[in-house]
């Protein structure tokens, strides 16, 4: 049983007058309690947080909230829209309860605020129902005939704001809500056939939320028969497809953004769907999309005139200061005052790839596992003392290294390191935690399995490097259950040592701050094993001798990677080359994205990548296109790789990419945890902080010259790898290639075709 009590805390007394020439008392600061027998603590926190969200994001401060209610069929609907971004709700306080959790929420308002007020029409509202949601639906409804004084209507819309907070309670099984409103009403007859559709596409929309799923396909549906322009009801099809068919899904999106293309949550959960999918290229350049075209609050971004670029000489870093510890961890520290941040990052020199034969994934598992239980604390535990002081814990495990992470605000900065301390010192790798841990990394491969840019991955990584131990781009069924936690804990005490550690501190700390961290980790003493690389491993890809074609029957979309293995990251080779992939199929205004996209039409994005490898990196390209024109958009992807390998790129093109390059990663550095992760990877590969101070003079240095050899080395197109994803038997016969095709299963099994 759940109940809210709402406590008033100080009152601040408001006159409102106007036609109804009525006194209400607005609070300034209240407190309300939400409980909930969910025993599960994160499924509880969640419940609570949608209920919580619901009532302060139409009673927080004084901004209105867009409503529309309407008579459709003969049903009456109420929906919100536009509703104000509140942010990530941070509880007061979070206590178990025999049954389940606890959460208290405040909720204030500045006096600046309720000024706004000041001259509405203000009426008293009172409503019992099944839920919140129905409860407050059925206060808009009662007050909507109270503002308009009329029995009959086809279609209100208006902005609703809540003035004041009297009750919300639970009474056994119903919700008691009394509020203070005031709403703005536009009263329209009659809806357009694009308003009507996009209606029933919204109530699709709120039904998801509600996990009505079967009524909101057909509220979707319904949208789509009203009118083929219906954006939200393109949305709607995509949330309800993005669990099971991750491709489908995006192709809803990319239909919603064709209609609407100003919808900052279009493209947010577009970026989603392809970091589902593992393509990091398209999921970043997504995400750099939506920086450079939306602002904070959502709005599109439009500048009143461009600003003409300069490239910037250097940029003012704050001291770094380096010391190695007792037992040889080398700690890094910055002092950053501008704002009461803090944040520790812990690299340590090995990652997926150090994984044993045959243990793929092993790394990952290890990582994932340290904070589910340790010194004695269980996984529970870890979490309340996260949640309790606020912390933000993460990790992150690439090919080559791995970083253990923890922000937090300067005030509970000790809290952060104690956590640190906890999680990499004393694991104690559960049975019953590595269990759990072990199902859902077989539930997430299955899922991964189904994407086709995955499989593609898969296929390209194996090819391309061979019998490396880059080869592996993931786990796999077999490796994930190979894995036993004796291999967990041997992995643990081989590697995770002081030896293959370092450690970076920066943000707002004193002294004292890095006293503690410091007499933390002086006394972690484990010899364990040194890791070594061998930068002479990996053989470049000299031949082309087959096309590998995934086949996946009925494939609406083609999936198309191609690779060619490159350079080392601290080769002087790789800054040229990683400015001309910029050039090439860096971005929205990259070569390839111009001519497959803006020019031709054949895909909604082409992206191409060059990684940063310890013993050899890899130059990818990637991109979806129908079905029907795969040939056509292969023969113009391979137009633009022989046209920049054998024209090189222009002085006009490096000029601009260095700007934007450099731009961008001098805005980056400005965020705490973003200058952490770059030093870390500046140790991996035994560079120091002064590579990072002449980042800038290295970029503006490059030549012409300079990278079109960097690009005629390593880009060369009838060498490089081809894996194809889609259906074989539909496009086979469209595609000419000067070698065999080797087709296989989505199990990655070689099929007669």
């Amino acid at each position: 049983m759940r109940y809210i009590i709402l406590v008033i805390i100080t009152t601040l007394l408001f006159l409102s007058s106007c036609s109804t020439q009525e006194t209400v008392s607005v609070k300034k600061e209240f407190l309300f309690s939400i409980e909930t027998a969910i025993p599960e603590r994160s499924m509880a926190v969640a419940e609570i947080r949608r209920e919580a969200y619901f009532i302060l994001a139409k009673t927080k401060h004084a901004s209105r909230v867009s409503f529309t209610h309407t008579k459709m069929d003969g049903n009456e609907f109420l929906l919100f829209e536009n509703e104000p971004d509140i942010g990530n709700i941070s509880p007061e306080s979070i206590n178990s309860t025999q049954n389940g959790f606890v959460l208290d929420f405040k909720v204030k308002r500045e006096d600046s605020e309720l000024s706004k007020i000041s001259s509405l029409k203000i009426i008293n509202v009172f409503a019992k129902g099944a839920s919140i949601e129905s409860t407050f639906s059925e206060i808009i409804k009662t007050s909507i005939l109270k503002f308009t004084e009329k029995e009959e209507y086809e279609f209100a819309k208006g902005k609703l704001l809540i003035v004041n907070v009297n009750k919300v309670a639970y009474e056994g099984k119903q919700v008691v809500l009394d509020f203070d409103i005031s709403l703005e009403i536009e009263e329209i007859k009659s809806l357009t056939q694009k308003d009507r559709a996009n209606f029933y596409g919204q109530l699709a929309i709120s039904n998801i939320q509600k996990k009505q799923v079967d009524l909101a396909s057909e509220q979707a549906q319904k949208g789509l028969e009203i009118s083929k322009e219906c954006d939200r009801c393109f949305y709607a099809r995509a949330l309800l497809t993005q669990n099971y068919d991750i491709v489908r899904s995006t192709y809803f999106l990319e239909e919603a953004i064709k209609i609407d293309s100003k919808k900052l949550i279009y493209y947010q959960m577009l970026q989603k769907n392809y970091t589902i999918m593992g393509n990091k290229t398209k999921a970043y350049e997504m995400e750099a999309f939506i920086m450079r075209n939306f602002q904070s609050d959502g709005s599109v971004f439009t500048p009143e005139k461009a600003p003409i670029g300069k490239p910037i000489e250097k940029i003012s870093l704050p001291k770094i200061t380096t010391e190695n510890l007792e037992n040889g961890v080398e700690c890094t520290s910055i002092v950053q005052k501008n704002l009461p941040i803090f944040h520790v990052s812990i690299g340590f020199n090995f990652g997926n790839s150090n994984a044993p034969e045959g243990k793929m994934g092993l790394n990952k598992m290890v990582f994932n596992l340290l904070n589910e239980g340790a010194d004695g604390k269980s996984s529970k535990e870890i979490s309340e003392f996260i949640d309790k002081y606020g912390l933000y814990y993460w990790v992150t495990t690439v090919g080559d290294y791995s970083v253990v992470n923890c922000s937090s605000l300067t005030e509970n900065g000790e809290q952060c390191i104690q956590l640190l301390k906890t999680v990499i010192q004393a694991p104690q790798f559960s049975d019953s935690e590595f269990k759990k841990l072990k199902k859902q990394e077989v539930e997430a491969y299955q899922l991964k399995t189904s994407q086709p840019d995955y499989l593609a991955s898969r296929m390209l990584y194996r090819i391309a490097y061979g019998e490396h131990p880059y080869m592996y781009y993931d786990a796999t069924l077999k490796t994930i259950n190979e894995i036993k936690l004796e291999d967990v804990k041997n992995y643990y005490n081989s590697f995770l040592v002081p030896k293959n550690a370092y450690i970076i501190i920066n943000g707002d700390f004193n002294d004292n701050l890095y006293s503690k961290l410091k007499e933390s980790f002086s006394s972690w003493s484990k010899e364990g094993v040194q890791v070594k690389y061998d930068e002479n491993r990996v053989k470049s890809q000299s031949k082309r001798e087959a096309v590998y074609f995934i086949h996946r029957p009925d494939s609406m979309q083609t999936t198309i990677k191609y690779a060619n293995i490159t350079t080392t990251f601290t080769d002087s080779a790789f800054l040229p080359l990683f400015v001309g992939n910029e050039i090439l199929g860096g971005g929205a205004s990259s070569r390839l994205f111009m001519t497959l996209r803006e020019k031709e039409g054949l895909t909604y994005g082409v992206y191409s990548g060059v990684s940063e490898k310890r013993e050899s990196g890899i130059f990818i390209l990637s991109a979806q296109v129908r079905a029907d024109v795969t040939a056509q958009a292969l023969s113009s992807i391979f137009r633009e790789l022989n046209l920049i390998t054998t024209e090189g790129v222009t002085e006009e093109e490096l000029s601009d990419k260095k700007k934007n390059i450099g731009g961008q990663f001098a805005i980056s550095l400005e965020k705490g945890s973003s200058l952490n992760e770059e030093l870390i990877k500046l140790k991996f590969f035994q560079k120091s902080e002064k590579d990072l101070e002449n980042y800038f003079s290295d970029l503006n240095k490059i030549t012409t010259g300079d990278v079109n050899n960097s690009i005629k080395s390593f880009i060369v197109p009838e060498n490089g790898v081809i894996v194809i994803v889609g259906d074989y038997d539909k496009i086979g016969k469209d595609l000419k290639f000067s070698v065999p095709i080797a087709v296989f299963d989505e199990n990655l099994k070689p099929i007669k075709k």
